[in-house]
This record gives structure tokens, C-alpha cells and sequence, in this order.
């Protein structure tokens, strides 16, 4: 299992619909590959992890890295992991105060 952490920096103009719509594509995207994460937008940029088979994890990174709604991207963390902790994640929404309390509970 791979887990990834990265923040980028949101288009300006980034609003809570958009964010909407990342997370509807990114669940659908996420559950194909059988990856996991959690997504954090705090109005200006965000903060994700996720976690999957390496090749997935890599190949949805390099699409992120592409899309235009994100710049400024930086690899916090990228390491091998035990295991899943919430296998039924395709992607899940935090808010500022979540995300340390998530990220502990999905890196452990």
C-alpha cells in the first residue's frame, strides 16, 4: 500500500461548488482505481492523501499535477504503508480541524 500527502495551491476564483465537483470526480476516479483519500480545501489551497496500489497512486498524482485548478504542488509525504485504515474511502471531505485527526488516522 502507498500513501501519498500533498498540497497545492487552488486557482483563485476556487469556489465550494468547485470543490464539489473535484470530489465528485475524484470519488468515481478513486473507486475505479481502488484508491482512498481525504481532501481539505481551506479556501486556498488544498491538502490531500491518498492511499492505493503505488502505479494507481502514481498515475492519479500525475493527473492532479495536470490539472489546471492546482498549482504550486508539493509531495509532503510518499511512503510504503501497512494497510488501509478506511477501506470504504473513495474520497472524503474534511474541513481544517479534521484533517490532522484523518491524516493520523490514515498514515498510522
Amino acid at each position: 500500500m502507498y500513501c501519498v500527502v500533498y498540497s497545492s495551491d487552488a486557482r483563485p476564483g476556487t469556489t465550494h461548488e468547485d470543490v464539489a465537483r473535484i470530489l465528485e470526480q475524484a470519488e468515481a476516479a478513486n473507486t475505479r482505481a481502488r484508491i482512498t483519500g481525504a481532501l481539505m480545501f481551506d479556501g486556498q489551497r488544498f491538502c490531500q492523501l491518498l492511499k492505493g496500489d503505488e502505479a494507481q497512486v502514481t498515475r492519479t498524482m500525475k493527473r492532479i499535477k495536470r490539472d489546471l485548478r492546482h498549482s504550486n504542488l508539493r509531495i509532503l509525504d510518499a511512503s510504503q504503508t501497512l494497510a488501509r485504515r478506511f477501506p470504504g474511502w473513495s474520497m472524503l471531505e474534511v474541513g481544517q480541524e479534521e484533517f490532522q485527526d484523518v491524516l493520523e488516522a490514515l498514515t498510522a
